[in-house]
Formats: structure tokens, C-alpha cells, sequence
């Protein structure tokens, strides 16, 4: 839905959350309350309790004080949202600083209605709303019944190829940037600083979790291959992940699949002397997978050197329209 619509025939409860945990937080959300009172086209109707709350995820800081505010609108999500930015701006708040570090003020667009928005710079339900008490105990106060709100939980698990293909094209539509991570699963310390760099960098971050069998000889225990998808769903959520892609090899490899991306001197030497289709196989999983999402940016380990040296000569030698970030 797009978000510079108006309610232009009925005005719309919607609710702000407000945050703060640098210098006098209750002034901060004090202040919010009455310039949003004072801004044409919003009603503040309530306003919650100030609560004090520990931080969720960035580094270590203060605790938060968080109240919700209710109002009626006729104003549209994305003009709540500049209005935010704007009274977070006048509370003193600089940009630049670390995700999710300290802050004088948030001010988020946490529901308009029942509206479900997902672009570059705003989505509501706000996301991970419904992981985080610290928002959703000022809603129930002001009369919300959160088990209504719709439970799209971040990361959206995809297992078809269609449904992959269609959330990464809703997102590039939106003008998002997307970084994608290609994995086999078994996630680690080094996918977890991969998935931290996409989320720093990109509007969307989608990671594929596919034990790919054409990167197995025949003479490896392709079933042996460990498959903890709930302990790298869990890593994938605490990383901000918005998208797993897992689906099962039939959706990738139909029936009578046999095509192959042949690569070139960099997987001769090294690992690819003695698995001599490994390197095919891992670059046509990415190229298939890299058509499906379209990102803007795949993240590789540079632990892996040969692959990254076989993911960077098969775009330049495909003039594939992205960009390959190394990292640790």
C-alpha cells in the first residue's frame, strides 16, 4: 500500500512510539506530546504512562523512557513519519550516529489503522512490534488489542522461489536497496558480521539458507551436511534479517535440470583441484539465486578467497548488475 495516501474521508487512529535515553528523557517525550498537540491535522487523543525500559540490540547505553501516543489523522503514514523526523530533529537529534545507539528521541509511526505499509524508510506495523514489550505495553494501555496486530514477523521465511522472487521485487519497487547473503546454513560468527555490514548498509536484508547439492561430489555425504534452521533463523532475527530464502532442492532444480555455470582459472588451483565441480556448483546456486532477487549488493566471506575470486570474475564476465562486498 503506498504510504502517501491520505485519509482523506475519515480521519484514522494511529499510534506513535516515543523514545528517549539521552539527557532529560522525560522532557524529550514531554516536548514530543505537545508539538505533535500542535501540529495541524493531528489530534492527540492519549497519551500512555512514561515507562522506563532496558535497551534492546546496539551498544551498551542508558535505559529508555517509552510512552505511545494515539491520535487521529487525516495526515498519511509517510507525513506522521516526516513529522517525527522533524520533532526529533528539534529535540536535538543528529544523524550519523551508530543503529540503534542512544538517542534524544525517537519518534516511529508504530500503527495507522489497519494499513500494512513495507517501503524503503517506513513500515507499519512497525517492525518487530510485536517482539518488543517496550511498545507493546504502552499500546494495551491506550486500548490496543496487540493480538489483532498482523503477525508478519521479521524475517519473513520464504520457501518458494515465486514468493522470494516477489518480496525482493515489492522492495526494489519501494526504491530499497538490497543486500543479499548467500549461505548453506550452519551460520557463525562470520555470517552473523556479513548480515550485521548488509543491515548497516542496505534498506533490506535478505539471506538464503540452501544446502546446495551441486557444490557435493559424488563421493560426499550431502545428507550429513548439519541443518539447524531454527538456531539460524534465531541468529538471522537478532541480526535484523528481514528475509530467509530456504527452499527445498526441487524448487531450485526441477526435473531434468542440468545446466551449469562453468567457471574459469580461479577455481582451478586450491579447493577446486580436488573438487572440480564445487566452484560450478556455487556459482550456479548465486546465479540463480541473484536472479531471483535482483539484489544491489552479495556479501561473501573473505575467509573464502577462492570463492570470492570466482563470485567476482563471474560478474564481471556476466556483467551482472551488482556489486560484491568482501567481508570478515
Amino acid at each position: 500500500m503506498n504510504a502517501n495516501r491520505a485519509a482523506t474521508d475519515a480521519s484514522v487512529a494511529a499510534f506513535l512510539g516515543l523514545g528517549s535515553n539521552l539527557g532529560d528523557r522525560e522532557a524529550a517525550l514531554q516536548f514530543a506530546c505537545e508539538r505533535l498537540a500542535r501540529t495541524p491535522g493531528i489530534a492527540v487523543e492519549a497519551v500512555s504512562t512514561f515507562r522506563e525500559t532496558a535497551p534492546v540490540g546496539g551498544p551498551p547505553q542508558d535505559p529508555f523512557l517509552n510512552a505511545a501516543v494515539r491520535v487521529r489523522t487525516r495526515l498519511s503514514p509517510r507525513a506522521l513519519l516526516a513529522i517525527g523526523k522533524a520533532i526529533e530533529r528539534e529535540a536535538g537529534r543528529k544523524s550519523g550516529g551508530p543503529r540503534s545507539g542512544p538517542r534524544e528521541l525517537d519518534v516511529d509511526v508504530l500503527l495507522y489503522g489497519d494499513l500494512v505499509v513495507d517501503e524503503k524508510d517506513l513500515v507499519v506495523p512497525h517492525p518487530r512490534l510485536l517482539e518488543r514489550e517496550f511498545a507493546l505495553e504502552p499500546l494495551r494501555e491506550l486500548g490496543v488489542d496487540v493480538r489483532a496486530i498482523p503477525r508478519e514477523l521479521r524475517p519473513i521465511v520464504a520457501r518458494e522461489p515465486r514468493e522470494f522472487a516477489a518480496r525482493c521485487d515489492a522492495w526494489r519497487r519501494g526504491a530499497c536497496t538490497l543486500g543479499l547473503v548467500p549461505t548453506m546454513g550452519a551460520l557463525h560468527e562470520g555470517h552473523a558480521s556479513l548480515l550485521r555490514r548488509a543491515r548497516q548498509e542496505c534498506d533490506r536484508v535478505a539471506a538464503t539458507i540452501f544446502v546446495n547439492p551441486l557444490q557435493f561430489a559424488p563421493h560426499e555425504d550431502l545428507n550429513a551436511y548439519p541443518r539447524p534452521f531454527e538456531k539460524d533463523l534465531a541468529l538471522c532475527a537478532r541480526e535484523g534479517v528481514d528475509l530467509v530464502f530456504s527452499p527445498p532442492v526441487e524448487g531450485m532444480y526441477g526435473d531434468g535440470f542440468v545446466s551449469r555455470i562453468a567457471v574459469g582459472p580461479e577455481a582451478e588451483g586450491m579447493e577446486g583441484a580436488v573438487r572440480p565441480d564445487h566452484f560450478a556448483g556455487v556459482a550456479t546456486v548465486v546465479t540463480k539465486l541473484w536472479s531471483l532477487a535482483r539484489p544491489d549488493v552479495g556479501y561473501f566471506g573473505e575467509k573464502d578467497a577462492q570463492q570470492l575470486a570466482v563470485m567476482r570474475q563471474l560478474v564481471r564476465d556476466l556483467r551482472l548488475p551488482v556489486e560484491i562486498v568482501p567481508g570478515p
